[in-house]
């Protein structure tokens, strides 16, 4: 495939045993033939280096996370997974750029494989996977697990620090939702957390996420797109992140929630970003990124495919009175994975123009027990402002 470039050979793992993770990956090698994807495998690699000009990019940052991605053990599950190495640029068409190039590769990934996973150099990536989701009409949800906010002004070319505004400035974008996740209120301006909340986007600081780190499940559980920078982790759990804070996520909370994030059916794309590859402790970072990757896998792995006939057996429902009709709520709860939902009635045009009789968002038993104290859930309230109920 002229769009890619090889995974280096030295980085498989050197002893083959069949117990690393490495040893099921079917790649694209420097001998070896592109892999053969006509069935779809679940997953895919794709890697995404720094754009360093004529002499193409720097691979070091999706070369690195490989190395230690490849030698984790994997679990009790057998993977179907492939990578595809690296986008190339040298073999640019004409009229073609650089964006396009990443766009289109995107596009046939996500059309190949049941999940892709980009080892991205820079967040600004995702970017370009919105403008994948743009050109193939198609809404998503946006999960972003950072620290901090990249926006900049209305009209900024797109960088590493703005990317965000590209795509909510962009009047055809296509998303429904974001979910801001892990900021930390000191390094982002109240006045962008207002707008999030005014757009009606789900923002979750870290001190919440700390506090109770499972009910981040139904955001990471309504993700189509996920974006993870490793600056949204502490200094000491990934001291090579391009931004640095002595404050941030736990490795071991990332990981819980990269695991939520793979767990999710509808999750299509993450991205994971953020290291600085002349940092000496790129390693660490590397490492640590690797386990967070490892742990989307095998969240993919653990999923349980909830039926999405909510009037079927396999669910429990549960009806809370309001003052009027159009006011009660209605959850659901599955009786095997235990996961719950709030139901949103549509009008008949809605439900012609999304050809659903109703729209769920994932929710907890939190939501529930709130609503039966006369407390009206947020995550209804956003869903229907976002719909113009």
């Amino acid at each position: 495939m002229e769009f890619f470039s090889p995974v280096p050979g030295f980085l498989l793992p050197e002893r083959p045993n069949g117990d690393r993770l490495g040893d099921s990956i079917r790649y694209f090698g420097n001998v070896g033939a592109f892999p053969d994807l006509s069935a779809g495998p679940d997953i895919l690699l794709l890697g995404l280096g720094r754009l360093s000009g004529e002499e193409g990019p720097d691979n070091r940052y999706p070369d690195e996370l490989r190395r230690y991605l490849y030698n984790l053990y994997k679990g009790l599950y057998r993977p179907d997974i492939a990578d595809a190495g690296n986008i190339r640029f040298d073999t640019l068409g004409e009229a073609e750029t650089t964006d396009d190039r990443i766009v289109e590769a995107l596009i046939w990934a996500m059309n190949s494989a049941r999940l892709v996973i980009l080892l991205g150099h820079s967040q600004e990536y995702t970017w370009h996977i919105h403008e994948a989701y743009r050109r193939r009409n198609t809404y998503f949800n946006l999960c972003i697990i950072d620290a901090s906010l990249d926006m900049a002004d209305e009209g900024e070319e797109l960088s590493p620090s703005g990317w965000l505004s590209s795509i909510l400035f962009n009047r055809l974008n296509k998303l429904f939702n974001v979910s801001l996740m892990g900021y930390q209120n000191y390094l982002v301006p109240p006045r962008l957390i207002q707008t999030f909340r005014d757009l009606h986007f789900d923002v979750v600081r870290l001190g919440d996420i700390r506090a109770q780190p499972e009910e981040t499940e139904p955001y990471l559980r309504d993700a189509d797109v996920a974006s993870i920078d490793a600056s949204a982790m502490q200094y000491s759990a990934c001291p090579s992140a391009w931004q640095q804070w002595p404050n941030g996520l736990r490795g071991e909370e990332l990981c819980k929630m990269a695991r939520y994030l793979g767990m999710s059916p509808k999750l299509a794309v993450a991205g994971v970003f953020g290291l600085d590859t002349a940092s000496p402790h790129l390693g660490i970072g590397a490492s640590a990124l690797a386990q967070v990757v490892w742990h989307i896998i095998d969240g993919y792995y653990s999923r349980t495919v909830d039926n999405p006939d909510f009037s079927s057996a396999e669910y429990l429902s549960y009806e809370v009175a309001g003052d009027t009709e159009s006011s009660s709520l209605r959850f659901y709860q599955n009786r095997v994975s235990g996961r719950w939902w709030l139901r949103i009635p549509l009008p008949i045009d809605l439900q012609i123009q999304y050809n659903v009789p109703e729209f769920v968002v994932p929710c907890s038993e939190k939501d529930y027990l709130a609503a039966t104290m006369n407390e009206v859930p947020e995550r209804w309230m956003n869903s229907l402002k976002k719909l113009n109920l």
